[in-house]
């Protein structure tokens, strides 16, 4: 089985039928099924619970099973990645990232250490050492993982070709992946390819059809190519999956405001503060259409309220006409 975006597995799926951690770790152990054990029985059964305590969210846990044997063995691989898989998944990326380093100043020919840190480096907002990482990765080893989280920096990098070219890479190894196809509808469409856009969201879709985030990427790409009712019926369907989709009612209006039906992109923005009244996007574009509509005192509250949250916003401007 392929492992999961930041979480070191079992490769198992047997031996994952079995409910009791520690016989699912002396399974694994015994039949050679986790990664970058050491072939000792003992040290692979613990290595294994380790995974386990971390895949299962007991991260204290997984961290107090790599202590100790890194205690035994300092240059025991697997402990360094399950130990900065934990920290990654709480949010401690600094650490994460000396970990999976110091994995690698053990073993340089490690794929999975140089990709786990490129991907916590993309966390951190080092997206040109994060392509670094994953680049040696694929070099490595080129699964789908490392074409996959490359693509994601680049996208985020706005390099959509790289980006686009590493998803499609990507659907090489792995072709029925719907958030990859997502990813290729986003940088298709962000390069003004509608046509070729579209094709990817339907194929998400098509894999799975409750990716409400896909269907609303889809209805915004009919929107793109001046189809308004197909958009409307797409984002219908993504309302199906989801009934209180913040980000849909936010597209949705934005359709609305765009084809100059007030009224309605108000009711769409003020569905979405209702579900979320944190989203600063619908809250925005409620003030905006109250003030199209002329209800002054509206905006004006609405305008005042994301002001009080964020008093350097740009609404200010709009506040005071």
């Amino acid at each position: 089985d392929r492992q999961g975006d930041g979480v070191l597995t079992i490769t198992a799926s047997k031996a994952m039928q079995n409910k009791d951690p520690a016989q699912v770790a002396a399974l694994a152990a015994a039949q050679n099924l986790i990664t970058h054990g050491i072939g000792n029985a003992s040290t692979d059964e613990q290595i294994a619970l380790g995974y386990l305590q971390v895949n299962t969210g007991r991260y204290k846990e997984g961290m107090d099973i790599f202590n100790r044997l890194l205690k035994k063995d300092k240059k025991l691989i697997a402990a360094y990645l399950g130990r900065g898989t934990a920290y990654a998944l709480q949010g401690n990326l600094t650490n994460a990232c000396n970990d999976f380093g110091t994995a690698l100043e053990i073993d340089p020919k490690v794929s999975d250490a140089w990709k786990r840190r490129g991907q916590t480096r993309a966390a951190l907002g080092q997206d040109a050492e994060a392509i670094k990482d994953l680049t040696k990765a694929a070099s490595i080893s080129a699964d789908y993982e490392c074409f996959h989280q490359r693509g994601i920096v680049y996208h985020k990098m706005h390099d959509y070709r790289k980006g686009l070219t590493d998803f499609r890479k990507a659907l090489d190894l792995e072709a029925n992946n719907h958030i990859t196809w997502n990813f290729v509808g986003l940088c298709e469409n962000s390069l003004g390819h509608t046509r070729e856009a579209i094709i990817a969201y339907q194929r998400a879709t098509q894999i799975d059809p409750n990716f409400k985030e896909a269907w609303a990427n889809l209805a915004q790409a009919h929107r793109d190519g001046g189809d308004r009712v197909g958009a409307e019926k797409i984002f219908a369907r993504a309302f199906q999956v989801d009934a209180r989709y913040v980000h849909g009612f936010h597209l949705r209006g934005l359709l609305y405001y765009g084809c100059g039906e007030i009224r309605m992109a108000l009711s769409d923005f003020a569905k979405g503060c209702d579900n979320d009244a944190n989203d600063r996007n619908c809250q925005l574009m409620k003030a905006v259409c109250m003030h199209s509509l002329g209800n002054l005192s509206g905006a004006v509250a609405e305008y005042s309220a994301l002001l009080r949250v964020d008093p350097a916003h740009q609404c200010y401007y709009q506040r005071e006409l």
